[in-house]
């Protein structure tokens, strides 16, 4: 959202992480005071509106560890309202949430651009004002977060041409800044010219501390250019270089490509994630599932017979969840995004030119969409908005199994002396062998040239009419709105990047790089 000076736009973004709630030690007021088994969640308000709202934690002081983005603020003109409610159950009557306190925060008053650790204090509901009441007997507990605020200028569309159909940086820029000034006239080839992309390396290089940042924005604004898929295929063919003694780790380190397609999956590949794995996924989360098969983390007072019948059964069990997953994911298969196995299959034939292991053309793609895709979300599955909440200690023990197994699966190796308990999944992992190499066969195709454009296509039929309309507006009305069908704003991730290479130009040399973070990332 836009401020309200149409000649320099600002966009206003606070992300706010990992709140930690303590109750006050000085007394609060009478009929406020938390009992020790209580449930406790916050809400984040805007205009009273509720933006964000985090999962319910039974205990006195819980800590939460959530990520929130808020994406498009604007000026901050009204304060972010926290509010913190106490759920209290009693036996046979329904559940009454009643308020605890609220704190309202003024993000102008923060500082920009920088993450923050705060405590603040909460206060009781009829005490919410800024500033803060002097009564200090009317707080009620503390509220420990991280925010992050980014405001960033965003110019009219017109003055990102050059930087769009020309560039940004300079030569001189990406071998040591000789001194340039105007990012808008350096002159390069950065954005849109095929035969630089060493400068785009070399910022990679420079920017090395904030590369999931400068991978985000630049997918963003080649795939709003339509030049990812050329762009990755031209990063991918640098990267791949035949040297037999590196094969085995082929991909594995986070440079410029693997982190430019690790979030691009993550941009286009939702539904598709969703379809192979949200299902099961939220059973394990739902059911609470508890499958350990490592004997030395099973209780100390069960005897040794006792344990070796515990992981067998286990083990079983947990080999049944692994087909399950892998049986979604298969079955799924066909709804990869079209424009991701354009990407594989320039990967797949890059390799099998510079490679006579035929094992690497199917391990190169299965270290982008096994190791950076689906092993990421069983993991972090609220991180990938596969389930609302975070799971509790027995269903991420489960999901973290299943996901070694299929990492087992992925790499095309069985367990042995480093993790000789998870040999139980070798069986799964021999039995499935052929049903992977199709899939990833599969994946690494070009999709039916005769079927109509996917969703994650700008050529989607449903799309035509928006792209009219917006088209048909005036160039100063047409800013700022995104465009279908992953709301990019190219406009805007050229003011974000024109910034982070600002901030690396002035950082001094030998320095570490800069802290940023973006409204686009949680912080």
């Amino acid at each position: 959202m836009s401020s309200l000076d149409d000649k320099s736009p600002a966009s206003s973004a606070p992300a706010a992480a990992a709140p930690h709630l303590e109750p006050a030690k000085s007394a609060p007021p009478a009929g406020s005071q938390p009992a020790a088994d209580c449930f406790f969640f916050v809400e984040l308000q805007w205009d009273g509106d509720v933006f964000g709202r985090s999962t319910v934690k039974r205990t006195p002081s819980p800590f939460w560890s959530e990520p929130f983005r808020f994406a498009e603020i604007g000026s901050f003109k009204t304060p972010l309202v926290l509010n913190v409610y106490q759920i209290s159950r009693a036996p046979g009557l329904a559940a009454q949430i009643s308020l605890v306190g609220r704190r309202a925060l003024d993000c102008r008053a923060l500082a920009k651009n920088a993450p923050l650790q705060l405590w603040l204090p909460i206060y009781a509901d009829d005490t919410l004002a800024e500033p803060p009441p002097a009564n200090l007997t009317q707080i009620v507990g503390e509220l420990n977060l991280s925010i992050t605020v980014i405001e960033q200028v965003v110019l009219a569309e017109a003055e990102y041409a050059k930087m769009m159909n020309v560039g940004v940086l300079s030569l001189s820029l990406c071998a040591g800044w000789r001194g340039e000034s105007d990012l808008g006239t350096a002159g390069a080839q950065f954005l849109n010219n095929d035969n630089d992309i060493e400068l785009v390396l070399n910022l990679a290089h420079m920017a090395v501390g904030e590369l999931d940042r400068l991978s985000e924005l630049l997918i963003r604004i080649y795939e709003a250019n339509e030049r990812l898929v050329e762009r990755i295929s031209q990063l991918a063919a640098l990267e791949i270089n035949g040297d037999q003694s590196t094969a085995s780790i082929l991909f594995r380190a986070n440079t410029l490509l693997t982190k430019m397609l690790e979030a691009y999956m993550r941009l286009v590949g939702r539904t598709f994630l969703e379809a192979s794995l949200g299902a099961v996924i939220r059973r394990i989360c739902g059911a609470k599932v508890e499958l350990e098969i490592d004997p030395a983390k099973l209780k100390g007072s069960l005897s040794a017979h006792q344990k070796e019948k515990m992981v067998g059964e286990n083990a079983r069990e947990l080999t049944k969840i692994a087909n399950e997953i892998w049986q979604s994911m298969y079955i799924n298969r066909s709804k990869c995004p079209g424009r991701l196995r354009k990407i594989f299959v320039k990967i797949q034939e890059l390799v099998g030119n510079a490679y006579a292991d035929q094992d690497m053309r199917l391990t190169s793609i299965s270290a982008f969409v096994f190791l950076r895709f689906f092993v990421p979300a069983i993991l972090n599955p609220r991180l990938f908005n596969l389930i609302q909440f975070q799971p509790d200690s027995k269903s991420q023990r489960t999901l973290t199994l299943v996901a070694k197994t299929l990492q087992g699966l992925g790499n095309l190796t069985l367990f042995g002396v480093k993790e000789p308990w998870m040999s139980a999944m070798n069986e799964f992992i021999s039995t499935q062998l052929d049903s992977f190499r199709d899939y990833i066969s599969f994946i690494a195709s070009d999709s039916d040239g005769s079927a109509k454009p996917e969703w994650t296509s700008n050529q989607f039929e449903a799309y035509g009419l928006p792209y009219a309309l917006r088209a048909s507006l005036p160039p100063a009305s047409r800013d700022g709105i995104p465009t279908l069908p992953h709301l990019l704003d190219p406009v805007r991730d050229c003011a974000l990047l024109a910034s982070l290479v600002t901030l690396i130009h002035r950082k001094p040399s030998g320095d570490a790089p800069p802290t940023l973070r973006s409204s686009l990332l949680p912080t």
